[in-house]
């Protein structure tokens, strides 16, 4: 989960810190994992970002050495915008 929380930190970095922002991320990370389960958990989603060309920075993800980046865009291509704005909502 730890990418998770990196993930959410960087967005909310934006929000301005404090107890809300603390919230904000608790309500994303649950947004998020109710999304990764909807689409058949973990291993599904990291399947389909592999099969949208990210392959090189999934595996980054679980293996031993430094995470690769992905933009927003590669991410909304990979997973679809209904998606994001589900968990934005």
């Amino acid at each position: 989960m730890s990418l998770l929380d990196q993930l959410a930190g960087q967005v909310l970095g934006s929000l301005g810190g404090g107890q809300q922002a603390e919230g904000q991320q608790g309500n994303l990370l649950s947004g998020v994992m109710a999304m990764i389960d909807n689409a058949g958990g973990v291993p599904a989603v990291l399947e389909q970002l592999k099969n949208s060309g990210l392959a090189d920075q999934v595996m980054s993800w679980i293996g031993t050495g430094a995470n690769q980046a992905i933009s927003g865009t590669q991410l909304e291509a990979a997973l679809g915008s209904d998606q994001l704005q589900q968990i934005a909502g």
